[in-house]
């Protein structure tokens, strides 16, 4: 057997120590939505949504879930502020693909301002990458998960307000938390994202984007109005956590309960490593190499 450095651990185990500390919900069952709430897709119900074109809807539904093919779709509804809740997963793709063709799909609050869903676990994020305001600004952080697993997005969107004369008076802000960590605040969206549609007083529909890549939607709920609720990380755990790298795996201790987890495959020759942020969790995930997308 090789030293233990040559071996690379799959960093979505870390996902289910987070589970057993009873940490953020990264990866976990769907948030149900809260009293208010309006609910556009709960696992079966699609009549929320047409098509961007205004045709019917006609995503495929496949165990519970909305699956990106035909076209982007729009709520019939139109939100000016709004606290918005959503989850998607991306499928595990060769590592041959890359950048922008890695699972790409986004969230257009109002049609005008995307936050992308990319298949950004382990980078270095951009302006382009998985929780960006699509070339407006990079997320503050990487909080993105291993493809195959569920993640959510929990946004706090007020809109852009406009004059009598219709000048723009004050720009459209968005917070973001990504699987329980804020990766925006307050950030500032000086004018639409891409090919967003044009900014104006008017509230519009939100958008889940067909890039072309398989993205699959669950658990999708919106409060509407400046009275939604601002949206909040989640306390860190106070779990205590050790770890020891063994030459079969790491060796996880979380208040006393021991957990092993494998490698799973090694690289010949090379050791490379990317830390995944989880507040109060000092573990590390090793991975392959992979430049930022584009």
């Amino acid at each position: 057997m090789k030293p233990a450095g040559r071996f690379l651990l799959a960093a979505l185990l870390l996902s289910a120590l987070v589970s057993c500390a009873g940490g953020s919900q990264r990866g976990a069952a769907p948030t149900h939505p809260p009293a208010g709430a309006q609910v556009l897709f709960d696992g079966r119900d699609a009549s929320a949504w047409v098509q961007r074109d205004g045709g019917t809807f006609r995503w495929p539904i496949e165990d519970g879930a909305m699956v990106t093919k035909g076209g982007d779709i729009d709520t019939k509804e139109k939100y000016g502020d709004a606290r918005i809740h959503l989850e998607f997963l991306l499928p595990k793709l060769p590592d041959d693909v890359k950048g922008q063709a890695r699972s790409n799909s986004g969230v257009y609050i109002q049609g005008r301002y995307e936050i992308q869903i990319l298949d950004s676990f382990g980078l270095t994020p951009g302006a382009g990458d998985c929780g960006a305001i699509y070339q407006k600004k990079a997320p503050d952080s990487n909080a993105c998960l291993a493809p195959g697993q569920w993640q959510s997005y929990d946004i706090d969107f007020t809109a852009a307000k406009f004059g009598p004369d219709g000048k723009k008076v004050a720009t459209a802000r968005v917070t973001v938390i990504q699987n329980g960590v804020k990766i925006h605040d307050n950030a500032e969206i000086p004018d639409k994202t891409g090919s967003g549609e044009a900014e104006g007083p008017d509230p519009r529909p939100l958008r889940l984007q067909d890039h072309g890549n398989r993205v699959l939607y669950r658990n999708v709920w919106v409060i509407p109005g400046a009275s939604a609720p601002a949206v909040k990380a989640p306390e860190p755990s106070s779990a205590r956590v050790t770890y020891t790298w063994t030459t079969e795996g790491v060796r996880v201790d979380i208040d006393g309960k021991l957990f092993t987890f494998y490698h799973l495959y090694e690289k010949d020759g090379t050791r490379s490593s990317a830390p995944i942020s989880i507040p109060s969790w000092p573990l590390m995930a090793r991975r392959s190499p992979r430049t930022s997308s584009s």
